[in-house]
């Protein structure tokens, strides 16, 4: 008896709804409501922001939902020459609902960028549209929002209750955390939520920035126990060992190696490259979601 990719319902090839072909293989889907959610995910997925090149930063994403959809977003996008903004969101909860928050503030962060707004009025914003938008459904997101100026070498963001970024400095061969300092967004009013502390740290040529969502330090090991900070750290410093291709290729087989077979949240990992145009990598583009 075959089951529904979905699901897990069982279904057969008589009784199936549909078919579908992921990596050479065809899965069974066993109605329509599982049709729809392997749709809105396919969707989704193409919201989050692709590995490429940026005339000062090669860029990596690998991004992994724990079901057919999920609520994780990333955009990174280059303005002129000496600016790039990373933003990086995680919608509570799971599935269409958190896919169909994500999809509602990708139109909003583009604007922003597009006028080359501060990262705290990006808070700011996001936190208005979500509380008049979802608070009744009590939806919130976690923020991490970045301006990356290459000619000031200075890295200026606002962290609102999102897992702390990870600034390697190639020179000193560590890692400085980008702490959470304000409310995740959504939760409250404009006067509660108040106005985001814009935080601003210096980094050089070659450094990297290191940004994730929580699904990453959840991850079971063998014993049971998450990766953690800690666990989480040690796999990124062995990351930063190696060039940027050969640690982004390796990057979620080195966690398949030390967690459960399926995640329990979403994945999300993004990696700025921050060569400044003196020696552009060529990032070969990842599928997001290729693992079916």
């Amino acid at each position: 008896m075959e089951r529904c990719h979905v699901c897990g319902n069982a279904t057969t090839e008589e009784k199936a709804y549909a078919r579908i072909a992921l990596s050479d293989r065809v899965y069974l889907i066993c109605c329509p409501m599982c049709l729809t959610a392997i749709q809105a995910g396919a969707v989704q997925r193409r919201m989050v922001a692709k590995s490429h090149e940026a005339p000062r930063a090669s860029v990596f994403v690998e991004y992994l939902p724990a079901g057919q959809v999920g609520g994780d977003y990333a955009w990174v996008h280059a303005v002129g020459r000496d600016l790039m903004y990373a933003v990086v969101a995680d919608v509570s909860g799971h599935g269409i609902t958190s896919s169909l928050v994500a999809s509602r503030i990708a139109p909003e962060i583009e604007r922003l960028a597009r006028g080359r707004q501060p990262p705290a009025e990006f808070a700011e914003a996001l936190n208005q549209l979500m509380w008049s938008t979802f608070s009744e459904e009590r939806a919130y997101l976690t923020l991490f929002a970045a301006l990356l100026d290459f000619e000031e070498r200075e890295v200026r963001y606002v962290n609102c209750g999102h897992p702390p970024g990870l600034l390697w400095s190639e020179r000193y061969r560590s890692f400085a955390r980008l702490q959470p300092e304000d409310f995740p967004v959504g939760l409250f009013e404009a006067e509660t939520f108040g106005i985001p502390r814009t935080k601003a740290m210096a980094f050089e040529i070659g450094d990297r920035l290191v940004l994730y969502t929580d699904g990453v330090l959840g991850l079971r090991q063998a014993d049971g126990s998450e990766l953690g900070e800690a666990g989480w750290h040690e796999t990124m410093r062995a990351a930063m060992e190696r060039p940027l291709e050969e640690s982004a290729r390796n990057l979620f087989a080195d966690l398949s190696a030390k967690h459960e077979a399926r995640p329990e949240d979403d994945l999300l990992v993004v990696v700025l490259d921050l060569h400044g145009g003196a020696s552009a990598r060529q990032v070969q583009p990842v599928e997001p979601g290729s693992t079916p």
